[in-house]
């Protein structure tokens, strides 16, 4: 072999060798390009899940609130129902009274409102067996014995007052039917018959 066959040889030989460093650090390059492909994409994927998880959990959450949230609604409805009902009742057996005990009723509202002055009654007009000047005398001396001076006068019957009275005095109007009384009585009692209801 002539000296530039090995000149030549050694040459081609080099570049093999050339050749096949770089085939095996591409293999390696694209192994680790491969590789860090493969992680980004697991932890691009775990993120996903990991987004979706909370996305369920705080879906879950706000699903579990609107419900809490009917639930007490409904709730609270029953519980006010309940409430009216028994309201209701008493309403009723208010307007039951009668006689004697209806008498008496009257008669401590009637003193209850002319203590904030002399006025004027309007009355329910079947209310006119009860409210007669001897009645009416009897709330005055009531007031007397307690030391407050008041007069008292039976303006007229009125048919629009289902039971109980309406009291004039001062420019005041003091709405004493049952109705209006049995509802402010409600607000003052709701909390306590509310707990002894749902305790």
């Amino acid at each position: 072999m002539s000296g530039i066959e090995k000149i030549t040889e050694r040459i081609l030989a080099d570049a093999r060798e050339q050749a096949e460093a770089n085939r095996a650090e591409a293999a390696g390059k694209a192994k680790e390009i491969l590789a860090a492909g493969d992680a980004l994409a697991e932890k691009k994927r775990q993120a996903i899940l990991d987004q979706a998880k909370a996305e369920e959990i705080e879906l879950h959450k706000r699903r579990q609130a609107v419900c809490d949230l009917e639930m007490r609604k409904d709730t609270l409805q029953a519980k006010r129902e309940v409430m009216d009902a028994v309201f209701r009742e008493a309403g009723e057996a208010l307007a039951k009274i009668s006689g004697p005990e209806y008498e008496t009723l009257l008669e401590k509202l009637l003193i209850e409102c002319a203590t904030v002055g002399s006025g004027k009654v309007a009355i329910a007009k079947k209310d006119q067996t009860f409210f007669k000047p001897a009645f009416v005398k009897k709330a005055e001396k009531a007031l007397e014995e307690r030391g407050i001076k008041r007069r008292i006068e039976i303006d007229r019957a009125d048919e629009a007052i289902e039971n109980g009275f309406i009291y004039y005095a001062d420019g005041m109007e003091i709405n004493c039917t049952f109705a209006a009384v049995l509802a402010q009585e409600r607000e003052r009692l709701e909390t306590g018959v509310y707990s002894i209801l749902f305790a």
